[in-house]
């Protein structure tokens, strides 16, 4: 079949007769290929603080917040800055309606984690 836009498409793009019907090995013995999720650290250390924010030596990035639904307290989820780099800590602050702080701490730090300083100059 010859027309005018011949040498237009490009014929590679798309698959051949033999390719057509082929699955991806996985696909092919009724497999999923299972999600990769991160495990939940345990709990190694918790605060109760009225001191906000509470300063524990470490930078943190902010990882989501939440409102829970049955007391109304908010909690904001924050993961080491170096989780780049594998460090597996996070934290979880939860204001309480008595004006105290819970903070949770889920994991242990690198060593590298804790090296850069940190200095208050009020």
């Amino acid at each position: 079949m010859s027309g005018h836009l011949d040498g237009l498409v490009d014929m590679d793009c798309y698959p051949t007769p033999a390719s057509v019907g082929q699955e991806h090995p996985l696909q092919q013995q009724g497999q999923r290929q299972p999600r990769r999720r991160r495990e939940m650290q345990a709990i190694t250390k918790i605060v109760e603080t009225r001191e906000y924010p509470y300063a524990d030596g470490y930078f943190w990035k902010n990882n989501g917040n939440t409102v829970q639904k049955k007391t109304g307290n908010k909690s904001i989820y924050y993961k080491c800055s170096n989780s780049s780099k594998g460090c597996p800590v996070n934290k979880t602050v939860t204001w309480r309606s008595n004006g105290d702080y819970l903070i949770k701490y889920r994991g242990e730090h690198l060593p590298e984690c804790n090296k850069v300083q940190r200095i208050i100059d009020v």
